[in-house]
């Protein structure tokens, strides 16, 4: 069992992305019953935690996801496969000794996987509110650095391979002939330092996302 352990930890989290978006691309649902699916994308503002001279940085997220109903009751789960930008606004960012480091946005792509546990709120009416919470776990696919007046570089020596935290928000449904539409407000907040250890940093990424969707 050794092989198991010696596994890259960057190789696991791809099967489970790969295992994550397998599962939700070919699950035939049916509508209204146990399954449904759908798309969403959106905006998100993302920033570091622990970080000095940083700023919001504005991102987009898109992705699908499935609601899966086991119980008899207004509860759903979630798993989605999000591909993520997050980062910041830099003044000043990690540079080996003696490189100078302008000021500059540092965008950071992730395959985001949350499993996310959904509890809608019973009330009258076309609308189905809900709130919800659940972890996340990602993998880094790419980095860009652009500052002015210097051409625009990955870092991607410099930044973890892969990020995990929670999330939670709250969303809205509502039906429209055979779809289901929904608008939801997400606050993510990762766990994982953003910097590789050597970098001796512990910066962690936060965003709040808005996004839209729909599920057939």
């Amino acid at each position: 069992m050794q092989w198991l352990v010696s596994i890259p930890k960057k190789q696991v989290l791809q099967l489970a992305v790969s295992a994550a978006l397998v599962a939700l691309l070919t699950v035939q649902p049916a509508r209204g019953q146990f399954f449904d699916y759908g798309f969403k994308g959106g905006a998100q503002v993302a920033s570091f935690a622990n970080a000095e001279n940083t700023d919001y940085l504005t991102d987009y997220h898109f992705g699908m996801f499935m609601n899966i109903r086991p119980f008899a009751l207004p509860v759903t789960i979630r798993p989605e496969v999000l591909y993520t930008r997050m980062g910041t606004d830099y003044a000043a960012i990690p540079a080996d000794p003696g490189f100078p480091t302008p000021p500059g946005s540092l965008h950071i792509s992730y395959i985001q996987v949350p499993l996310l546990i959904n509890a809608y709120i019973p009330v009258p009416g076309p609308l189905h509110p809900g709130i919800y919470a659940g972890p996340y776990i990602a993998v880094m696919t790419s980095t860009r650095f652009e500052a002015e007046g210097q051409q625009v570089r990955n870092i991607d020596q410099w930044v973890q391979d892969s990020d995990y935290g929670i999330m939670f928000g709250a969303l809205i449904e509502w039906d429209v002939a055979v779809t289901r539409l929904h608008t939801e407000l997400r606050f993510v907040y990762g766990m994982e330092s953003v910097f590789r250890e050597d970098m001796n940093r512990d910066e962690q990424n936060r965003a709040i996302s808005l996004s839209l969707g729909f599920a057939i």
